[in-house]
């Protein structure tokens, strides 16, 4: 059964590289009909995730994602093609809220592999050219009438991309917000937002 399982995961992975999504995916699901070694398992929902992120189907390729990252003790090679399909099914879903994943990808880079790092930082374009915009401004320390003055927009019309943007990224506050910035800008430099600047409203 283990060398069944282990053959079929990666018979489905090396389907799914090679862009036979119909076959790596009838594969994943009937062997995950049965019972598998978590290892095994693991590995062919990473490969049943990416079938259904190349069919359209970006909810459930995360989901299938997640089942993975929530299994204890993964192997790292394992944990980041997890990460990679979860990653890249919420960039599909374009404004899911992603940071729980993105976060720590972004927060400790080198711990990751390089293709994991990509794809949080492609998460971060789920945010408009606009939310983006404030959030940078945001990051550099101004308050929300300075950061409309530079945009030309009221106050209010900063508060309201703040709520979107905070809503998005599952965050409440803009030393959150700040920090998220700065991890995109400078990965793994530990750079940080004065706490007395990034509170400002």
């Amino acid at each position: 059964m283990l060398r069944d399982a282990v053959s079929a995961a990666a018979a489905a992975e090396s389907l799914a590289a090679a862009g036979r999504l119909d076959q790596a995916g009838r594969i994943a699901r009937d062997t995950l009909a049965k019972p598998v070694p978590p290892l095994a398992e693991a590995r062919l929902r990473c490969a049943l995730s990416s079938v259904l992120c190349c069919s359209g189907r970006t909810r459930d390729a995360a989901a299938e994602a997640g089942l993975v990252l929530a299994q204890p003790q993964l192997p790292a090679d394992v944990r980041d093609a997890a990460l990679i399909a979860q990653l890249t099914a919420l960039a599909g879903l374009r404004g899911e809220d992603a940071t729980s994943v993105t976060a720590p990808v972004l927060a400790d880079p080198h711990r990751f592999d390089n293709r994991a790092v990509v794809a949080a930082l492609v998460v971060w374009e789920s945010l408009t050219e606009t939310e983006r915009a404030v959030s940078e401004l945001v990051a550099q320390g101004l308050s929300n009438r300075e950061a409309a003055a530079r945009m030309y927009v009221s106050v209010h019309t900063v508060a309201f991309y703040l709520r979107q943007i905070f809503r998005k990224l599952e965050i409440g506050s803009r030393v959150e917000l700040a920090r998220i910035v700065v991890k995109r800008a400078t990965p793994g430099a530990g750079t940080e937002v004065p706490p007395d600047r990034a509170h400002r409203s």
